[in-house]
């Protein structure tokens, strides 16, 4: 069943497009006013200013994120390299249904729009990837180093076969994909005499 549609998910969604589209500095509320046909007024109910709204963007995206890769019933008895595989590939997945949520997570996540507290207090919508990453770390499957360098290294390898798709720099390949993931996997575990 779809989940009907609010003033406010509509604000966050046309906010998301104009952002995108032509950048936080050059859109203004009343843009987003006009594209959404939401009053002004009923745009500062929801959010008290511009910031808290590019903020609500940034929380929708990695709620809606974390939603999409966090572990069914059925996935958590997979080993620990199917389950690797899975997140990264529902990573993958999701910022290739929702290019706009990659764009905007790729060019603002780490900006100073973006606060490190509420990057912290996000960190909650993806903490199976965080509780993931850790298991992989205490069970020495995963090289031993901060859980956060661990977390930056997968999304680098997605965003860059993700801009390379989205691009259309080249035809990106489900075996470009595949060889991409598996190479992130490489490089993050340790080695073992064959």
């Amino acid at each position: 069943m779809l989940k009907p549609i609010t003033k406010k998910m509509d604000l966050l969604e046309t906010s998301l497009s104009l952002f995108v589209d032509q950048g936080i500095q050059k859109t203004s509320m009343a843009q987003i006013s006009k594209k959404s046909g939401v009053a002004v007024g009923t745009i500062y109910h929801h959010f008290k200013s511009k910031e808290e709204l590019i903020e609500g963007v940034y929380l929708y995206i990695l709620d809606d994120l974390g939603k999409h890769i966090a572990f069914k019933e059925d996935e958590i008895v997979l080993d620990f390299k199917e389950r690797f595989s899975l997140l990264w590939m529902k990573g993958f997945n999701y910022y290739i249904k929702y290019p706009n949520r990659f764009r905007f997570h790729d060019t603002y996540s780490y900006s100073p729009l973006i606060p490190n507290s509420l990057r912290e207090y996000a960190r909650a919508f993806y903490q199976t990837a965080f509780d993931f990453v850790e298991e992989g770390i205490s069970k020495k499957i995963l090289i031993d180093t901060h859980p956060v360098l661990i977390m930056r290294w997968l999304y680098n390898s997605l965003a860059t076969i993700i801009q390379i798709k989205l691009d259309n720099e080249f035809g990106v390949t489900d075996k470009m994909v595949s060889t991409t993931l598996e190479m992130t996997w490489q490089s993050l575990t340790y080695k073992t005499e064959e």
